[in-house]
């Protein structure tokens, strides 16, 4: 079953039909942003240049942490 998604971003805003949310923020980025997996040397070139290392974790719904975003 699918849903009807406002995505809103610094270029503007879309409405998107997809089965969850993580899936219709996926397809509006898709084309704007990449990832790829760094050496050691860019990854020290990156840190030295001032990127920090930001730490992907799930959004914790509640306290118990048993309702956990995208799981």
């Amino acid at each position: 079953m699918s849903a009807i998604y406002h995505i809103i971003t610094p270029s503007g805003q879309r409405l998107i039909e997809a089965s969850t949310r993580a899936v219709a923020i996926n397809f509006a980025v898709k084309s704007s942003v990449t990832a790829k997996s760094v050496t050691a040397s860019e990854l020290y070139a990156l840190t030295k240049s001032g990127v920090q290392v930001e730490v992907a974790e799930p959004k914790k719904l509640d306290e118990n942490q048993t309702k956990i975003e995208g799981v």
